[in-house]
């Protein structure tokens, strides 16, 4: 299996595992545990198994004192994110939170225009409408759950968040950092700041039964360090672009998790949103050289 064959494959997965959020998440939810204590372990856990992998590298942990500061704006900015799209699983179908999420990149595109100078493009007006258009159509489908505006909210709101910390990782001295280092301190200030909020809030719960430690093992697992890895990995063989095209199959990895294995309902109306929305955010990936401004 040559290169490029590999690195599609390595992507594909790297995207799936991702998508496998809710897979884990929401039978934490039905066993009565709290989205803060949730993302607690799951953070804790990734950051563990990050940790192994960096030191197994060889490569570099403890942070340095200038690097403090942004690592902890990261952390922040993941935890919000985390926790918008967590307590969004309780008002929504996980497969309708998991696509609006997913305009992270046509957010991050107009962030950049914004406030970077970048050029608002025709394929970026194109992507902005596509995906407007996609979040209503998700709006009037019919769930499991009954639609909810603040279950949108919060949707928007972790997309949001998450186009944020990756024009962080861009436009700050964050973007000397190796990779593995900024993921290990902002997995790990996430993991501390859910423990604060679920003690605070008098919601934190120890784990009881193997299956719940499997549960969290495998938030920490999959979604967490193998997608971060995988996509870190597929980016060295086939670029940017095409590891973010794949990530197309985040949203569908949820939406079929839903479907499969939680009885939410499958509609014409929740398909055409996803289509609407994936369009949108590949428009934006294949912008061409010339349509990006290196910051």
């Amino acid at each position: 299996m040559n290169s490029k064959i590999t690195g599609f494959l390595i992507a594909g997965l790297g995207a799936a595992a991702f998508g496998l959020n809710p897979f884990f998440a929401l039978p934490l939810y039905q066993n009565g545990y709290a989205p803060s204590t949730v993302l607690f372990f799951r953070f804790i856990f990734a950051a563990l198994m990050l940790a192994v992998y960096i030191k197994c590298r060889k490569g570099e942990l403890l942070p340095k004192r200038k690097e403090i500061p942004v690592l902890l704006g990261s952390g922040l900015l993941m935890a919000c994110s985390s926790y918008s799209l967590f307590e969004g699983y309780l008002y929504m179908d996980s497969g309708i939170v998991s696509t609006i999420l997913f305009i992270y990149p046509v957010a991050v595109a107009v962030i950049m225009t914004a406030f970077f100078k970048e050029k608002l493009t025709f394929k970026i007006a194109v992507s902005i409408i596509l995906s407007i258009a996609g979040v209503v159509v998700l709006s009037r489908s019919e769930s499991k759950l009954p639609f909810s505006y603040f279950g949108l909210l919060l949707a928007i709101l972790s997309g949001l968040f998450y186009a944020f910390y990756i024009v962080a990782v861009r436009v700050t001295s964050l973007r000397d950092m190796p990779a593995e280092k900024i993921s290990f301190h902002t997995i790990l200030l996430s993991a501390l700041f859910f423990l604060f909020l679920a003690i605070k809030s008098g919601k934190f719960q120890l784990l009881s039964t193997p299956f719940e430690w499997g549960c969290v093992l495998g938030l920490g697992l999959f979604p967490s360090v193998i997608a971060l890895a995988f996509t870190a990995e597929a980016i060295k063989k086939i670029g940017a672009t095409n590891a973010a095209i794949f990530g197309a199959l985040e949203p569908v990895v949820a939406v079929l998790c839903g479907v499969i294995c939680f009885g939410e309902k499958l509609t014409v109306n929740i398909i055409s949103g996803v289509i609407l929305v994936i369009t949108g955010v590949i428009l934006v990936i294949l912008r061409s050289p010339t349509e990006k401004t290196s910051v």
